[in-house]
């Protein structure tokens, strides 16, 4: 905990759920769109390039969308 306190400034440092409630659905969203992340039998890519570009994509896509954040 010390040096997380040590990297971050105490006006950046937030302590709460509510903080954590919309990062955990960014989470949980890019990993419901990128199963082949998730599981190896899911269009899994031996190539890291095409793990980045599915990423990137879904990312994208994601940036479009209208947030009710």
């Amino acid at each position: 905990m010390k040096a997380f306190k040590g990297v971050f400034p105490p006006e950046n440092h937030f302590i709460g759920k509510r903080f954590t409630k919309a990062i955990e659905g960014v989470n949980i969203s890019l990993k419901n769109a990128c199963k082949g992340l998730i599981r190896r039998t899911t269009a899994f890519s031996k190539k890291l390039i095409n793990h980045w570009c599915a990423v990137k994509l879904v990312m994208a896509a994601g940036n479009l969308k209208t947030s009710y954040i």
